[in-house]
């Protein structure tokens, strides 16, 4: 079967995801990741809705490899635009607990 050539919307797409994916997870995202992650997504298996953006883009977290990331899918194009990064604890961010005193 041969592949179908990808418009450069949808190459924008995927090397935008195959960067974010190594620099926030340190993943490569090759075809086959990236097919397990929008198999997942269109079946609903380990993979939870979040948010719609728009008419086409969507926001998913999915299990992979035991851990759960957030990542943001077109289902005009069927392929993952990008991964989001973890939301920083309140540590990261300086904010202290209730119960810390000054």
């Amino acid at each position: 079967m041969r592949r179908r050539k990808k418009s450069s919307k949808e190459l924008s797409e995927h090397l935008h995801a195959k960067r974010r994916f190594m620099e926030r997870l340190g993943v490569d995202l090759k075809r086959d990741v990236e097919g397990e992650i929008v198999s997942r997504i269109q079946r609903r298996k380990r993979a939870r809705f979040v948010d719609r953006q728009s008419g086409r883009v969507t926001i998913w977290d999915v299990e992979m490899k035991g851990k759960w990331v957030r990542v943001v899918y077109d289902s005009k194009r069927q392929s993952i635009v990008t991964v989001l990064p973890e939301p920083l604890t309140n540590e990261q961010q300086g904010i202290r607990s209730p119960t810390e005193t000054a």
